[in-house]
């Protein structure tokens, strides 16, 4: 049995109790014949997929977090354009990162319309797959780079390229694919296009 131990959980409890279960006596008005211990699925599922949604949620936080955090850090070391790279004075936060992310975010989801957005995530996903295919390939390069115990175990290396053709494989299949094809080439194509440019202005400043 779980035992909240502060007034906000068990509000909280108390609330989803009562969206997903209800009260015996309405359950008896609704249901007359319906037993009563059947009640305590719907109670389990209510519970389960409360905690699915505030996953979700929690999910969407972290990515909301993360991308204008990445953007303001790559800009603060050179890879990116400078007026991006700064915070603002009173939160700390950056906030010209997270404008351009959500002009961007904006302009994309208006551009295909509210209705195709699946094809606006099949292209999130195709960028994706790129990058985590990159990741998978360098892993053995790294790990050849590396000495001693630093290098890890040799299956992890296999692991990895593996990981990597399959990556390659959802690439190619959306590729394949008449309907998304268009989606999976422009994905693609913001990915050239970012290389053109950080080779043509970000590369000087690495070295």
């Amino acid at each position: 049995m779980f035992l909240p131990e502060s007034y906000q959980v068990t509000l909280f409890l108390m609330v989803l109790s009562m969206l997903c279960w209800g009260s015996w006596a309405n359950t008896l008005k609704l249901c007359p014949r319906f037993r009563f211990q059947l009640f305590y699925w719907d109670y389990a599922i209510g519970l389960a997929a409360g905690a699915v949604a505030v996953s979700a949620f929690g999910v969407l936080n972290a990515q909301f977090l993360s991308g204008p955090r990445l953007t303001w850090a790559m800009a603060r070391d050179g890879l990116f354009f400078t007026p991006f790279g700064r915070l603002n004075r009173r939160f700390l936060t950056p906030a010209p990162a997270i404008l351009l992310l959500g002009v961007l975010a904006t302009v994309l989801t208006l551009g295909l319309g509210l209705a195709r957005t699946d094809l606006l995530t099949t292209g999130v996903v195709v960028v994706d797959a790129v990058f985590f295919a990159l990741t998978g390939l360098a892993l053995p390069i790294l790990r050849r780079r590396g000495v001693g115990s630093d290098r890890g175990a040799a299956w992890i290396a296999w692991v990895a390229v593996i990981f990597a053709a399959l990556e390659l494989l959802a690439i190619a299949g959306s590729l394949l694919q008449q309907n998304v094809r268009l989606v999976a080439l422009t994905g693609l194509g913001w990915v050239a296009a970012g290389i053109v440019i950080w080779a043509l202005i970000f590369a000087r400043r690495v070295k």
